[in-house]
């Protein structure tokens, strides 16, 4: 058990680490597009990608907003030395110089491992975008109808370069990730005897094995003593956000009140961030997590057409069959928006 036994904590758990890489702690390591939302919302606060008009307090929250940021086109040799380069915002006639080390944006961030996604993050947006230094919810829709195999990859690529940050923090242990694997290859095995002996009297027995091993696999991870000791911090900081504290230590103490807006991607891993209050980033992160949804929900969909047809469309690039991976379902929304975010 962890030693951290406070169910209330206002404070950002291991605030050096970047938020998406909390949330494959939060959920044992399985993909979400919330690690997505949440580093986009990160990278807004830290301002390594802007917002227009402006996220400002007295501005109208719930008014049309685009992304505003630097493409991505640098070479990935000169990524891999280290050297410095240059990315030209074509909008604004600017340029920004950027050293690269190890694909990692070190660019005066106060805590690096939080930029750490930086640059993968910004070679997605470059991709939707099509080069252009903007992106708004129309943009990011439309190119899910186009090109949804293509966006499919490229999220998919992105969700394995934050599988490639989380090795590294020994969040799980391994043996216990060995036994699920085991345990899963074993179910899998299961459900195909009991599909071939379809027509036998024991088929019914190997396909509830089967999926009893199933279940029980998805319990079998276990977290290592640092995981367990930082996933106390967050249930505590999740708590305080769900009940209120943000409200109460903003009445409490208004003369140290900090601002909140380095809660609002933690608030969106943990499921709470309707308990903040309403400020123009956490309007926007709700209404960016529902756009993004609805694009990888649309693409999805247009995925397993072309799939399940046994050829892709030539605008789709979706390979015959290919399923990406997928969330938990929601309520169904319209397929196209005609504002921004």
């Amino acid at each position: 058990p962890p030693h951290f036994t406070d169910n209330y904590a206002g404070a950002v758990p291991a605030s050096g680490l970047a938020p998406a890489v909390m949330g494959r702690l939060w959920r044992w390591n399985h993909v979400s597009s919330d690690d997505l939302v949440a580093t986009l919302v990160d990278m807004v606060r830290r301002g390594a990608i802007e917002v227009q008009p402006p996220l400002a307090e007295g501005t109208d929250a719930a008014q049309p907003r685009q992304l505003v940021f630097a493409p991505w086109c640098v070479e990935e040799e000169a990524l891999a030395a280290g050297q410095a380069v240059e990315l030209q915002v074509a909008e604004v006639g600017s340029t920004v110089e950027v050293v690269f080390e190890e694909g990692i944006n070190h660019a005066g961030d106060e805590h690096e491992g939080r930029s750490a996604l930086d640059e993968p993050t910004r070679r997605l947006l470059t991709l939707v975008s099509q080069g252009e230094p903007t992106l708004s919810a129309d943009q990011l829709l439309s190119f899910a109808h186009r090109n949804p195999g293509a966006l499919l990859r490229a999220v998919d690529a992105w969700q394995q370069t934050l599988t490639a940050k989380v090795e590294p923090e020994h969040f799980f242990d391994r043996r216990s990730q060995r036994v699920q694997r085991v345990m899963l290859v074993a179910a899998a095995v299961l459900a195909v005897l009991a599909l071939v002996a379809c027509f036998t009297l024991g088929w019914v027995t190997a396909l509830v094995s089967a999926a009893a091993l199933g279940v029980l696999a998805n319990y079998t991870m276990r977290r290592t003593v640092e995981g367990n000791e930082l996933t106390a911090h967050a249930k505590a900081l999740r708590n305080w956000m769900h009940d209120g504290g943000v409200q109460q230590q903003r009445a409490e103490q208004p003369e140290v009140f900090a601002p909140e807006d380095e809660l609002v991607p933690y608030a969106l891993l943990f499921g709470v961030v309707d308990r903040l209050p309403a400020t123009p980033l956490t309007v926007f992160a709700q209404r960016l997590s529902q756009v993004l949804e609805e694009a990888l929900r649309g693409a999805s969909r247009r995925a397993e057409v072309a799939g399940s047809t046994g050829e892709a469309p030539a605008d789709t690039g979706v390979e015959p069959h290919w399923r990406p991976f997928w969330r938990r379902p929601r309520p169904a929304a319209e397929d196209t928006i005609d504002d921004d975010f």
